[in-house]
């Protein structure tokens, strides 16, 4: 038999069937010369998936999310590590106990909140600056890359409230008269072309805030009762009627649905994958979970491992796959 010399340890054992010399059985006696083995197997495999994953032109990694039945889960940018003393402080007999599970659900939410929040933030920023460049070199220049010379001006006072909304966004406090606005605006190019791209600046910067106005309508419509949550860059918020109560004080279904929409929100154009989505989650919620995801985010790529047939009820059947 013809083999690589570093393939199989010294010690390896043959034993070839007498009808069939190609078929045969090996033994290591060693039991570390097996793990040797073993993972030699093992970083071959891995290094013959990858050559095979780069020769298709596919990436090595794609962008995904898990979220397992308890919903606590290391993950790369969200992670919480209790310290021993969590564990000894909250562990009993029958293990983990709900406190420490509590602390973790809360802080992987906040976390993934803030993650998401801090990128979007970035993306209008970005959004704000290229505007307020462009604005600039119009002012300054006279250039202006839209080239509408023949396009229809706004109406004043529009224009004149749209300059005024976006400069308090900025934080800017340029104070000028609605007149003198009106008799320039009316006269000069310029400044036609100046409103145009502070409308499509706040337009770009109203398409990326969508996804968290719809996340905060959608959460805002399912919460039934007297509670409520809020979003802002400093968290999440969770009130019943006018008091301010933990994240830790929602229910299990209420919190299966936030952990789930955010991380739907959060994916981008990545994979969700989700085992048991119905867990605790009412009737009501469960028949509604998919289409929610896809409302908070249409770019992600949905997948479910669950047993209620709610939650499959308003998916197509093309979509579905029975195990």
């Amino acid at each position: 038999m013809t083999r690589a010399d570093d393939e199989y340890p010294e010690e390896a054992i043959f034993s070839f069937d007498d009808e069939d010399p190609s078929r045969y059985e090996i033994r290591i006696p060693s039991k570390s010369a097996r793990r040797v083995w073993r993972t030699r197997l093992a970083q071959r495999s891995s290094e013959a998936a990858r050559t095979s994953v780069k020769s298709r032109g596919l990436p090595e990694y794609f962008p995904h999310s898990y979220l397992p039945i308890s919903r606590v889960a290391e993950r790369g940018d969200a992670r919480w590590r209790p310290s021993v003393r969590d564990f000894q402080r909250t562990s009993t007999r029958e293990g983990i106990s709900d406190s420490l599970f509590d602390a973790v659900f809360a802080d992987q939410v906040k976390r993934r909140w803030t993650a998401y929040n801090t990128e979007a933030l970035g993306v209008i920023q970005e959004v704000q600056q290229q505007g307020l460049a462009e604005i600039l070199s119009v002012l300054f220049s006279g250039s202006s890359k839209r080239g509408t010379a023949s396009a229809e001006p706004e109406d004043v006072a529009d224009a004149y409230g749209l300059v005024t909304t976006f400069l308090r966004r900025q934080g800017l406090k340029i104070r000028f008269d609605e007149k003198s606005f009106e008799s320039r605006y009316k006269r000069q190019q310029d400044m036609q072309d100046v409103v145009a791209r502070i409308r499509q600046v706040m337009s770009e910067v109203d398409r990326a805030m969508l996804p968290q106005r719809n996340f905060q309508a959608l959460i805002s419509e399912l919460y039934s009762g007297d509670k409520s949550i809020s979003l802002s860059a400093a968290g999440i918020y969770v009130k019943s009627g006018d008091e301010r109560i933990a994240l830790e004080s929602l229910s299990s279904g209420e919190r299966q649905l936030l952990q789930i929409l955010l991380e739907a929100l959060a994916s981008g154009e990545g994979t969700v994958i989700v085992d048991e989505p119905e867990l605790s989650m009412h009737v009501d919620w469960q028949r509604r979970l998919v289409n929610s995801m896809i409302t908070v985010n249409a770019d992600c790529q949905l997948i479910l491992a669950t047993h209620s047939p709610e939650v499959m009820a308003e998916v197509s059947d093309s979509t579905i796959f029975e195990l």
